[in-house]
């Protein structure tokens, strides 16, 4: 069995999802005129898993599969579905049904995943996943192969493992699915496992897009073709607002993807965070003007590590 992980090289105070938080604290500071603005830069919540299991007023636990389990001990949240089982699962899901990328954009941010498991014929995966499956967020069909209820719909981010001519490699897949709809899927290949991933999901525009920014890891393949970057963006084909009009919820833990070999698959995260994402520059100074920004200290780049 192998185990690919990669750990933060930085403080745990310097974690990004808290970035805009810090930036909101900041603007609020101005003055009463930009706030409502600002509201979009607030964060909905972040998940350091500090305490000694799944916060259960924030999260709902789902296990499949004999022996699954979930667990927090030392700062990581522990999922492992033990068995081999096609689609054997243990995933948390939000107890907020109001985490919805159509009505401002997100970013989704974890850190210090690390997947372990013999994927034999199959594929060890994490996944995060967001929108509505089938409105009851109860968690039994909230993971990446399930087809949606009538006017559901719902995308999905994964990180594998494969055995490849007796080869372990990584791969990325952004999926989405909608009722009715067959899985579309854009995979890419990852030169290592990522220590942070941002995925920004921004429904206010005319069309949904993604974009994924990685640090510790590169992407190739998919629609980057032969170039290697570490982000990469794209558009949703169906995925829209009336998917989510009764509820979006956020699912994220460890899945077997095929059968894979004894000992299941296991992955450990060290945090999750959900924010507003926050404007890039241009957009920054059409919202809040030039003095608000350099009093707030966003003329910095992206403010987005400290």
């Amino acid at each position: 069995m192998t185990n690919i992980t990669q750990t933060p090289s930085f403080p745990a105070l310097h974690f990004p999802v808290k970035t805009a938080a810090i930036v909101c604290a900041m603007c609020l500071a101005l003055a009463p005129a930009f706030s409502s603005s600002l509201r979009a830069a607030l964060v909905p919540f972040t998940e350091e898993f500090t305490g000694a299991a799944v916060d259960s007023s924030r999260w709902t636990e789902y296990k499949s599969g004999s022996n699954a389990s979930l667990a927090v001990a030392d700062g990581k949240l522990t999922a492992a579905t033990t068995s081999t089982g096609s689609t054997n699962r243990a995933v948390i899901i939000s107890k907020s049904s109001a985490i919805n990328p159509f009505e401002q954009a997100l970013r989704f941010s974890f850190s210090g995943l690390s997947i372990s498991g013999n994927p034999g014929t199959g594929a060890n995966a994490f996944y995060a996943l967001l929108g509505n499956v089938d409105s009851d967020a109860a968690g039994a069909n909230f993971y990446p192969t399930k087809g949606p209820s009538t006017g559901n719909g719902w995308t999905s981010l994964l990180i594998e493992k494969k055995s490849v001519d007796s080869t372990d490699v990584l791969q990325l897949t952004v999926r989405e699915r909608t009722a009715g709809v067959s899985i579309i899927d854009t995979t890419y290949s990852l030169s290592a496992m990522p220590t942070i991933i941002d995925w920004t999901i921004d429904g206010t525009g005319t069309g949904a897009t993604w974009s994924l920014t990685l640090t510790g890891a590169t992407l190739t393949g998919g629609s980057l073709g032969t170039t290697t970057s570490s982000s990469v963006s794209g558009t949703f084909t169906n995925f829209a607002s009336t998917h989510l009009a009764a509820g979006s919820w956020l699912a994220l833990g460890c899945f077997n993807n095929g059968a894979v070999a004894t000992g299941g698959t296991s992955i450990s995260l060290d945090a999750v965070g959900v924010a507003a994402a926050v404007p890039e520059p241009a957009q920054a100074v059409a919202l809040f003007g030039v003095g608000a920004l350099a009093a707030a200290g966003i003329v910095l780049r992206r403010i987005r590590r400290i």
